[in-house]
């Protein structure tokens, strides 16, 4: 369902760093404007009320950079790759015009800036002072801006108005970054006049990770803690339950911040779990996440265990990265079929596997049935 690309990285520009006004995508429907996520930050927003699946931005990239040498850590292979960046105009693009120069660096203290010295230091060491500093900054321009570009994700692509946009864990449009061409913001919901449009700089299996997780990511990747809706929820809304009464779909949802497991009632029919289920369901998870964070070496050992927890919690965030890992070894397979009915069944296997998936992101997304008036449950302990 969701076509966003895997975040590269992006931030909003800082104060004093404005959207030159001569700047303007191929097609925009936005505007730049400061954002009330961040005291001293930019983001994009509707310029005019937005359709759900509208295309709200086509914007022409500033510079693509391979991703291979940054995956092998290859001081030959980057290097090449910086010696195509710079041929094609993409150094000159991110540090000598306006769009790029608007583009943020991260922040003052950031430790990445003294691993990009060491990796320039190493790959490059008879540059001058002033070369090695040109490089290291177009890392931190890439580290923060860049998206990885969809498909087989060859490139890393920075955009001069898309790469402002702000991460929201529950976004209202996607990013996408095909290979060659301008990229694009795509609505997933329609927008009011003055809404700030708010993309995922996490993948949609992270996005069903559990908020602390999240956290984690968004804190080492791009130097922020987020503070969007689902983050500052009282609801972890990825650690969904099946009710326990029998025949109703409903679930019970864990609390944000507990030491132990602690849910809301159920959000269809009101049922409270008793201690006993919880405790069952906590360990349970815990043995689960075990598994799925041993994957792809687990996959064999861990699928009994693991299949049983998505048919019991099929919209629990770790039955949802289950079935992504599936569905990846699936497609693998897929393509070493040895015959035309073994491909038709596989095909078959993965688009279940790949169903169960979305479903699980758009129970995620469109979040909970309701806010859990009811007191919660906890486990003892």
């Amino acid at each position: 369902k969701n076509s966003a690309s895997s975040r590269g990285g992006a931030r909003p520009t800082m104060a004093g760093n404005s959207l030159p006004s001569s700047l303007g995508g191929l097609m925009s429907k936005v505007k730049v404007a400061r954002s009330g996520l961040l005291t001293s930050g930019e983001g994009l927003f509707a310029a005019a009320p937005v359709e759900c699946g509208e295309t709200v931005l086509r914007d022409h990239p500033l510079a693509n950079l391979d991703a291979e040498p940054f995956e092998r850590e290859d001081p030959v292979i980057l290097a090449a790759a910086h010696a195509r960046l710079a041929a094609a105009g993409g150094v000159e693009s991110l540090l000598g015009t306006e769009a790029g120069q608007a583009l943020w660096r991260g922040p003052p203290q950031d430790s990445r800036k003294a691993a990009f010295v060491r990796c320039v230091d190493d790959t490059w060491p008879d540059g001058s002072i002033e070369e090695r500093a040109r490089r290291v900054e177009v890392m931190m321009v890439f580290s923060y801006n860049a998206y990885i570009s969809e498909g087989r994700g060859r490139f890393q692509i920075v955009y001069p108005i898309i790469s402002k946009a702000n991460h929201a864990c529950k976004p209202n449009a996607l990013v996408v970054a095909p290979e060659d061409g301008p990229g694009e913001i795509v609505s997933d919901k329609a927008l009011a006049e003055g809404e700030e449009v708010m993309v995922s700089y996490l993948s949609n299996s992270d996005l069903l990770r559990p908020l602390l997780q999240r956290q984690s990511l968004l804190r080492d990747g791009w130097s922020f803690e987020c503070c969007c809706p689902r983050c500052t929820s009282t609801a972890d809304d990825i650690r969904r339950f099946r009710c326990p009464r029998p025949g109703c779909t409903g679930n019970c949802i864990a609390l944000a911040g507990r030491d132990t497991l602690e849910t809301t009632c159920c959000d269809h029919c009101g049922c409270q779990p008793s201690q006993e289920e919880l405790g069952t369901w906590a360990d349970q998870e815990s043995e689960i996440e075990a598994l799925v964070n041993s994957l792809p070496e687990s996959l064999y050992s861990a699928w009994a265990k693991c299949e049983d927890f998505w048919k019991a919690h099929p919209l629990h965030g770790l039955a949802g990265r289950w079935k992504r890992c599936l569905a990846i070894r699936t497609a693998l397979d897929v393509k070493d079929a040895d015959s035309d009915e073994e491909r038709t069944e596989l095909e078959a296997e993965l688009e279940q596997h790949t169903a169960a998936v979305d479903e699980c992101v758009r129970a995620v997304l469109a979040g909970p049935k309701n806010s859990g008036t009811r007191d919660p449950v906890h486990t003892s302990g």
